[in-house]
């Protein structure tokens, strides 16, 4: 044997190959540094798995039918994607996405049953629910006050924006409770006894605070 062969050299002359050292030494080359960068990124390998599925679609319907309807199925297919990606980011989304933000606010129950709810929810430290009834609390006030219309639907941003008008000292407050709501029921934010007794703060001041005063013109009578 020649000196300084490399030692896989003889260990595989003195070693028969089997299958599985075959396949374990495969996997050991293939893990080496120049191999892993050659790899295209983690993200673009299921982009490059649907293209190569893709390809394989066109090349049997391209086969079966001489081109055309291969055609009109990259052209369909093409469509639902772009349709898809619309739903999810574009201007239907964003459409959804404020529609669903609404927090059930209807039936006859008045701010206070709202608060008893709130409370009842927070005993048992069901923080989500005590925030929604807090959130409900405050809509109920305001239109109990005739601050804003009484109308089901009204999402939490509108609610924000429309009680913010009316008592444009507590608009940011406001704001802050439909934030704290949107995270909790529509985004990934846990709630906590935190987001209650913030809620609960907002609850209180908005109920004391009353709207700006018009102002009077010089010389009036």
């Amino acid at each position: 044997m020649v000196a300084g062969a490399p030692l896989a050299l003889v260990m595989a002359v003195v070693t028969p190959l089997t299958r599985q050292g075959a396949q374990d030494a495969a996997r050991h080359e293939l893990a080496k540094r120049p191999y892993q960068q050659a790899l295209p990124p983690w993200w673009q390998r299921p982009l490059l798995w649907f293209l190569h599925r893709l390809a394989s679609v066109w090349d049997h319907v391209a086969a079966a039918t001489g081109g055309s309807a291969a055609l009109v199925a990259i052209i369909v297919v093409f469509l639902v994607i772009v349709g898809l990606v619309l739903w999810r980011v574009g201007p239907l989304s964003r459409r959804s996405r404020r529609d669903d933000l609404t927090f059930d606010l209807e039936g006859d129950q008045s701010a206070a049953d709202h608060r008893s709810s709130a409370e009842a929810f927070a005993a048992k430290e069901q923080w989500a629910e005590a925030v929604r009834e807090r959130l409900r609390a405050i809509s109920r006030e305001l239109e109990e006050r005739v601050l804003v219309d009484r109308r089901p639907g009204r999402t939490a941003y509108e609610l924000a924006a429309e009680g913010g008008a009316a008592l444009p000292a507590s608009a940011g407050l406001l704001r802050e409770a439909a934030d704290r709501f949107v995270a909790i029921w529509y985004g990934s934010t846990r709630a906590s006894a935190d987001d209650y007794r913030r809620l609960t703060e907002i609850d209180r001041t908005v109920a004391r605070d009353r709207p700006a005063r018009a102002a009077v013109p010089t010389g009036a009578p």
